[in-house]
């Protein structure tokens, strides 16, 4: 069991109340449990993937009252628990002031319900459900004892009531939350697509085929959750949590960045109806593209920003955090695959002026670093070594730009790591410099590294330093497009 623990804020979003207390409405929940010893209960809900702990309420003779005239809760599915973490699941919807009564031996089997009808309705299927379950259980305890075409048709048939069940309750409680809940955990049944064939009319283009129906289920996969109905997002995490991040994580993973887009803006789009789900996954899909570690997906924050929070979707968000956010952006579009870097020119450590544009090299490569990074020590040199060895070969050239305030610790530290300058390797002291580069792509973290091609335009970032090789060989064969 949690305690309740302030929900991690955002970064780059005044992000500052997630959810708001109505003061229309107060919760005033009695739990009594005949026989219970316990001394206090805790009152607890989920969201996405944790549990925290809401209220907490003393026995007297196994009389538990929550009870805050001031706060209403989300629709979604709450516990209570006692101090060794036995716990039991309810309802919290609209009714939030009434009665649980059962007894020590069986919470969930034991309880009756009074003042909340959808409650009601949820401890009688659990009762039904619990029942069918406990027949399982003794067929399974008998089942080296019995034919293996006995047990299997009676578990079947205790599989098939425990479905119609479920069913039952979809079709007469159609708005209920446990509803919204076995549909959301339903599994996506993509139909067969129509066949496709390869230019010469004949032979089926089983690729194209699989393509399409992938594209179907990516365009469908939360087709069975009710989008508009944000007390998902207060289940435990198998319910909402984990399927919505396999989305994201897994099954957009390979695809463009315009696909991710455009997903992005189809599945956002259809939480509009629903205030709280809009704003969570409009905030979480935009945060998930600021921090990704994949290159180029941080345009995927841009465009969100420009798409949302540009044309004042974002109501949550007062005027100047909303601006905020939309400056940022714009300086993040700076560093975008394919934009140009404006010329940066700075000194040398012997005062000599270099400019990027004067670098004519096939290839290029801004670093942007700190003496006193220790990430900087560790990947930089793995550049410096690369240089050395291929600047002939990709005809490379680099700009290494100090952002550290101390120029004897910086030309102390290219002594110290051999960052010998030679006609294509340039150290310079981006203290001075033509512009604000710090401010204008917002860099906040070293080291930042730029890989340009000729006409200075961006077509790598965010690669390591044992990787460069390999990006920049597969780019230059043209594996690598954009």
């Amino acid at each position: 069991m949690k305690k309740i623990t302030t929900i991690k804020l955002f970064g780059f979003v005044a992000f500052a109340i997630l959810f708001s207390w109505e003061a229309k409405a107060q919760y005033n929940i009695t739990l009594q449990i005949a026989g219970s010893e316990d001394s206090v209960m805790y009152l607890g809900r989920y969201y996405l993937n944790g549990t925290y702990a809401l209220d907490t309420a003393q026995s007297k003779k196994g009389k538990f009252v929550f009870k805050n005239p001031k706060r209403v809760f989300e629709d979604g599915i709450y516990f209570f628990s006692n101090p060794s973490g036995k716990y039991f699941e309810f309802i919290m919807d609209k009714d939030q002031d009434f009665t649980l009564l059962t007894n020590q031996k069986n919470w969930t089997q034991y309880m009756k319900v009074k003042g909340s009808d959808c409650n009601a309705r949820y401890f009688a299927y659990m009762q039904a459900s619990s029942a069918l379950e406990k027949q399982m259980k003794e067929i399974s305890i008998q089942k080296s004892s019995m034919d293996k075409a006995v047990f299997d048709s009676k578990a079947a048939q205790l599989r098939v009531q425990n479905d119609s069940l479920k069913i039952a309750y979809i079709k007469n409680n159609p708005q209920d939350l446990l509803s919204k809940v076995f549909e959301a955990t339903k599994s996506i049944d993509v139909p067969q697509s129509k066949v496709i064939y390869k230019a010469d009319g004949v032979s089926k283009d089983s690729l194209a085929i699989q393509r399409a129906e992938y594209d179907w289920y990516l365009h469908h996969y939360f087709d069975n959750m009710d989008l508009s109905c944000s007390g998902l997002l207060f289940t435990p995490k198998g319910v909402f949590y984990d399927y919505y991040n396999r989305y994201w994580d897994e099954q957009l993973k390979y695809q463009t960045i315009d696909s991710i887009f455009a997903l992005a803006s189809y599945w956002i789009d259809k939480t509009q109806n629903n205030p709280l789900m809009f704003r969570y996954w409009l905030h979480d899909i935009t945060e998930r593209y600021l921090q990704s570690p994949y290159m180029g997906q941080d345009e995927i924050y841009v465009k969100l920003i420009d798409k949302y929070f540009a044309t004042g979707k974002a109501i949550w968000m007062s005027p100047t955090d909303v601006e905020k956010e939309v400056v940022r952006a714009e300086k993040w579009s700076h560093s975008s695959l394919k934009k140009q870097v404006p010329d940066l020119i700075c000194p040398d450590k012997s005062g000599i002026m270099q400019s990027l544009y004067a670098m004519r090299s096939k290839y290029k490569i801004l670093i942007f670093w700190a003496y006193d990074c220790g990430h900087c020590a560790v990947e930089v040199p793995k550049f410096y070594k690369f240089y050395k060895e291929n600047k002939d070969k990709y005809d490379l050239s680099v700009m290494a730009v100090n952002s550290a305030p101390d120029t004897i610790q910086w030309q102390e530290s290219i002594k110290k790591h051999g960052f010998e300058q030679d006609d294509r390797w340039f150290n310079v002291n981006g203290l001075i410099a033509n512009y604000d580069w710090h401010e204008y792509f917002d860099l906040d973290v070293t080291p930042v590294i730029f890989i340009l091609d000729s006409d200075n335009r961006i077509i790598g970032k965010k690669v390591k330093g044992d990787n460069i090789e390999k990006y920049l060989e597969l780019y230059d064969q043209g594996k690598i497009k954009f």
